[in-house]
């Protein structure tokens, strides 16, 4: 596969991380979280590719405020807004659909309010 990335964050793992893995160029860096695809990595890595992985769930508490502290500084609500949807439970079931059909870009949270 053609080089392409030199840095990449990757949310969906398996098949799609293997996939940009195969894609990065010689001495890159993947960051790995999330495990929406599946938890298998299909692939080799080579190109001297770092692969690293990133748990968001075993850090301490403290660790995880000063990040979202810092995002806080460096993203606009109107960032986030455009890589998120909010949508009320009622609509999770279409959204479902969309989703298992990759048909959504972003991330959608579940507003179990509305």
């Amino acid at each position: 596969m053609k080089e392409k990335w030199t840095g990449v964050v990757d949310s969906i793992d398996s098949h799609t991380l293997a996939n940009v893995c195969a894609s990065m160029q010689y001495g890159g860096a993947v960051a790995a979280c999330d495990l929406a695809q599946g938890i298998d990595l299909p692939a080799f890595i080579l190109r001297g590719v770092s692969l690293l992985g990133h748990d968001s769930v075993m850090r301490p508490r403290a660790d995880r405020v000063a990040v979202w502290k810092k995002l806080s500084k460096i993203l606009s609500v109107t960032d986030m807004k455009s890589i998120a949807t909010l949508i009320g439970l009622a609509a999770s079931i279409d959204v479902a659909e969309k989703l298992l059909n990759g048909d959504v870009t972003a991330r959608v949270v579940v507003d179990m309010n509305k």
